[in-house]
């Protein structure tokens, strides 16, 4: 099915403007969720003839925005049934869906496969570390760029928007400015250092155990401590060529909260 090109009213939320289109005597939208811009995930009941509920399917519509006076909003919707491609549904949906009959083996395996891949994208995303500007994270293999570059470990500069910015730590190319998708994430990368550090951020093994022997508060001050009267060490630990830099960083930490310079540190004015 091609795409349906019509008019959204401004500020109309996705359940009102579904439920105009595709309610019926034989089915409702009982719940709407949208991801991102591109993608809305609809909860939609199924009735036979006599108006009693059959069961309650997925309906997977993709979405696009005009910059046109009355055609602004562009939709394709597609049923579970169909193996659509995007399976990023809200556990909101998931929990809402029932055992249903499309009418074919082969619809039916779609139908489960789907439902399985977005339950996986589902546990992917949740354990996803949730970042902060100035976090360290480390990804499992090197990320490469257009521009040729290689790295597998960032400084976090900012996290709105569809994609992380980050850039390289230490300050070693201060103009050079990544993106990278959050998905990525998704593949083993664990935050190894933090101004701020919070049991969502997913840390290393090694900040784990460091933050079980002295404390979340204490290690974050140790770091930013370290960033600021020791840039050099940290540049060190926290070069792509390092072979541990999660362990290094750590290390470094551990020295800094045993040092008595530590003990009396007070932060710059104005200072991270």
């Amino acid at each position: 099915m091609g795409w349906t090109v019509t008019n959204r009213p401004k500020g109309q939320s996705a359940l009102a403007f579904f439920r105009e289109k595709f309610d019926h005597p034989h089915g409702r939208v009982i719940d709407a969720a949208s991801v991102g811009f591109g993608e809305v995930y609809l909860a939609y009941e199924v009735r036979d003839d006599a108006g009693q509920q059959r069961g309650v399917i997925a309906v997977v519509c993709l979405v696009h925005w005009y910059r046109d006076a009355y055609y602004n909003f562009g939709y394709k919707d597609m049923e579970e049934a169909a193996g659509p491609g995007c399976a990023n549904c809200p556990e909101r949906i998931l929990r809402q869906l029932t055992a249903f009959d499309f009418g074919s083996a082969q619809a039916n395996q779609w139908s489960q496969e789907w439902r399985e891949r977005c339950w996986e994208n589902l546990k992917r995303r949740q354990t996803r570390p949730q970042l902060q500007p100035g976090d360290i994270v480390a990804f499992p293999a090197p990320l490469a760029f257009a521009n040729g570059d290689r790295l597998r470990v960032f400084e976090v500069q900012q996290t709105a928007g569809r994609a992380l910015g980050l850039s390289c730590p230490g300050g070693r190319w201060p103009h050079t400015y990544y993106r990278v998708g959050r998905d990525r994430l998704d593949d083993g990368a664990a935050v190894i250092a933090s101004p701020q550090p919070r049991p969502a951020m997913r840390p290393s093994p090694a900040l784990q155990d460091l933050m079980d022997q002295h404390g979340v508060d204490v290690v974050g001050r140790a770091y930013r401590y370290a960033r600021q009267e020791l840039a050099g060490p940290v540049r060190n630990c926290l070069q792509d060529s390092a072979p541990d830099p999660a362990g290094a960083i750590a290390r470094l930490l551990s020295a800094v909260i045993a040092t008595p310079e530590f003990a009396v540190w007070e932060p710059a004015a104005g200072g991270t």
